[in-house]
């Protein structure tokens, strides 16, 4: 039985589109594609999924005019907004992904794990989301190069490797997700599917 909510994914020509789809019809989510300001008519939640290089993102973002749209959403504070790895780290102001400014709206610098490091595979997330379930039973999928340092100020979730980082993010209407919830299972599905409104 498909739910009453309607799901936007951004198509900003990178990203597991894919991924997400499948997994929003799993959940039973109507969901449809998102281009242009036209597109939003009816969504209450849009996602903007993570896989690809951060200044080919932004690109393609400024090339959209995307950039223009997610800000308007942002500040409106009337959709929910959920960004996906680098869908989280696109809302900061400056990636050291090939020194890359991003969208600037929330404050902070993406950092370049240590001597080349990648964190790939699960781990666990300090979070009181899903609160019915215990912090050691959290273990999300990971896949990511970069991260966002943690702060106290926004930070809900944190995550320890060989840094400690922020790995769930809120600022306002957004939530932002290091790890991959689409391929984290039962787990990853309940999480997204509390997220969505």
């Amino acid at each position: 039985m498909m739910k009453k909510n309607l799901v936007g994914v951004l198509d900003y020509g990178t990203g597991n589109l894919s991924s997400i789809l499948n997994c929003l019809q799993l959940l039973g989510y109507s969901s449809k594609i998102i281009k242009k300001e036209i597109d939003l008519d009816g969504v209450s939640t849009i996602i903007l999924p993570g896989v690809g290089a951060m200044n080919f993102a932004m690109q393609n973002i400024k090339k959209n005019n995307l950039d223009v749209l997610i800000h308007k959403i942002f500040l409106k504070n009337k959709i929910r907004i959920i960004g996906i790895c680098l869908g989280m780290q696109l809302f900061y102001e400056f990636s050291e992904e090939g020194n890359t400014p991003c969208l600037g709206l929330i404050e902070g610098k993406v950092k370049k794990f240590p001597k080349n490091y990648c964190h790939v595979g699960w781990n666990k997330v300090q979070t009181k989301l899903l609160g019915d379930i215990e912090d050691q039973h959290k273990n999300f999928y990971f896949n990511h190069s970069f991260y966002v340092p943690y702060k106290k100020n926004h930070s809900m979730g944190i995550t320890s490797n060989i840094k400690k980082f922020s790995s769930i993010v809120k600022k306002g209407s957004f939530f932002g997700l290091q790890f991959h919830p689409e391929k984290s299972q039962l787990i990853g599905r309940k999480l997204l599917n509390e997220l969505i409104v």
